[in-house]
């Protein structure tokens, strides 16, 4: 948990020190380009059917299991799909660049060359970023963390200041676009190394296993609901902020619409290792164990993310301002606070669950829901953003923050025989109190908090009261107390050793 938490946060400070550095030195409309172009390849993902859930799932099972040849069998067959799936990708995307750049999004007419050749490389980087995806599974599966998180947080920040520093060299935002993915095709070949030493009995061989192919069906069909509803709903209030507004207003909602999902994912990867956890203990029969684990989990998730979005909430406009400047925090400044509620209300319901659902290989419920809360959001997008611009985007992200509230409690009660409304009195409601009345209190310093120490020890005083405070009421119960003390063991080990 240490491991992947670290590996996020590091890219993650480090994009946040560069994007207002990008934003300066390409300009608004050029920045929405590249911006848009990450969108574009998201949509590409919906080609490889969401195969990198089952890898994680049928890895974890073979390898309790001990079946080598079975593990065998299902990368050498998956390594191959995503093979034609990556070339597929590359392949359409640099076909329709050039109907995207002149028909689709309002690119002015100076920046549409550029736009062309941004999309084209963009498409290409979607080969090798499927191959990433492969070799992440593959870790994520052995409950390999450090390399997975490791390898994609060093891509990240490699590309961004790699990119950063050849856009002041001068080659802008192909440029930009270029290094970028010239470092995630260098971080596919770490993964596929990897992969082999993590599984050294791993022998890769020709031909589509049809057992494999079987055994995938159930994943695949529902993986392709889900992966064409991520891709097409993830972000689809930037795409109609970019169609209705202009790649310079979606260029701009990218910086708050970027940090609330990147909070979340923070707070995923926490707890990523549950999937193939669940997997064991679906293969080993031992749902009683994992319901035990899901509910303690559920406290320590609700009071992560109550520390990390409550400051947000209180101190979320100073930071914009510090972080993008004034105009950008002027702008942002209302729809933010939409995106950090709907976050939070979000991770509290589906983060934890998710992962176990996927883990349980009910891939089913979770691909109908991503599907159900994309047309939810889509249709109040459609509703808002041409009346109400960037504030209609935040409006409707936090509306459909109550599909996933619904989602929880229909599936908590059917999946581990847990009623909602007790989860909520057990898990939930100490860590959410407790931090909204810090965060009440916190609200009274924050004229002091107008610089970039004065926010540091904003929140460093917030965090240090609600953890002391969660320790004494019981929000963090012993479970944490012996983490903390045993990873501080490890530590002076480590020291000690070197």
């Amino acid at each position: 948990m240490v491991s992947s938490t670290v590996g996020f946060i590091a890219p993650m400070a480090v994009t946040f020190i560069t994007i207002p550095l990008l934003l300066h030195a390409l300009g608004e409309a050029a920045y929405g380009l590249q911006i848009l172009a990450s969108i574009i390849v998201g949509y590409c993902t919906i080609l490889d059917m969401g195969l990198d859930l089952p890898i994680i799932k049928y890895l974890a099972e073979d390898c309790a299991k001990k079946d080598i040849e079975s593990a065998n069998r299902l990368l050498s067959t998956t390594l191959q799909l995503y093979l034609v799936v990556g070339l597929l990708g590359a392949i359409i995307t640099f076909l329709v660049a050039g109907i995207l750049a002149r028909n689709v999004f309002r690119v002015p007419e100076d920046q549409v060359v550029s736009a062309i050749w941004v999309f084209r490389i963009a498409g290409i980087g979607f080969l090798f970023s499927v191959l990433m995806a492969w070799g992440r599974a593959i870790a994520v599966g052995r409950q390999r963390l450090e390399i997975s998180s490791g390898v994609s947080g060093l891509a990240t920040i490699i590309g961004s200041i790699v990119g950063l520093l050849v856009v002041y060299a001068g080659f802008g935002v192909v440029g930009y676009v270029s290094t970028r993915v010239a470092v995630t095709a260098a971080a596919s070949l770490i993964y596929i190394g990897a992969a082999k030493r993590l599984m050294p009995e791993l022998h890769l061989r020709l031909g589509i296993e049809r057992n494999v192919v079987h055994r995938l069906v159930a994943f695949v069909g529902y993986g392709m609901v889900y992966r064409v509803s991520n891709a097409f709903f993830s972000r689809i209030d930037q795409v109609m902020v970019g169609a209705w507004i202009g790649v310079a207003q979606a260029g701009v909602y990218s910086l708050p619409s970027m940090i609330v999902p990147q909070v979340t994912q923070l707070i995923a990867s926490m707890i990523v290792l549950f999937m193939p956890l669940a997997s064991e203990f679906q293969g080993l029969a031992q749902i009683d164990h994992l319901r035990q684990i899901y509910i303690r989990s559920a406290r320590f998730t609700a009071a992560v993310a109550t520390m990390c979005f409550v400051p947000l909430l209180v101190f979320g406009d100073q930071f914009m301002y510090l972080w993008a400047g004034a105009s950008v925090a002027h702008t942002t400044k209302s729809v933010f606070r939409f995106l950090l509620a709907a976050g939070y209300l979000g991770t509290l319901a589906t983060v934890l669950l998710i992962n176990v659902l996927i883990g349980l290989g009910h891939m089913k419920k979770y691909a109908l829901f991503l599907l159900y809360r994309g047309l939810f959001l889509a249709l109040i997008c459609l509703l808002l953003i041409p009346s109400l611009g960037l504030i209609g985007a935040g409006i409707a992200q936090l509306l459909s923050s109550v599909v996933d509230l619904g989602f929880m409690f229909y599936c908590l009660p059917r999946i581990l025989a847990i009623e909602g409304r007790a989860l909520l009195r057990v898990a939930y409601l100490k860590p959410v109190l407790l931090g909204l009345g810090i965060g009440a209190l916190a609200w009274m310093i924050k004229p002091m908090t107008n610089s970039w120490l004065g926010l540091t020890l904003g929140v460093m005083l917030f965090e240090l009261i609600y953890v002391s405070i969660a320790f004494v009421i019981g929000v963090f119960a012993d479970t944490e107390k012996r983490a903390i003390l045993g990873l501080w063991q490890a530590v002076l080990r480590k020291f000690c050793a070197i």
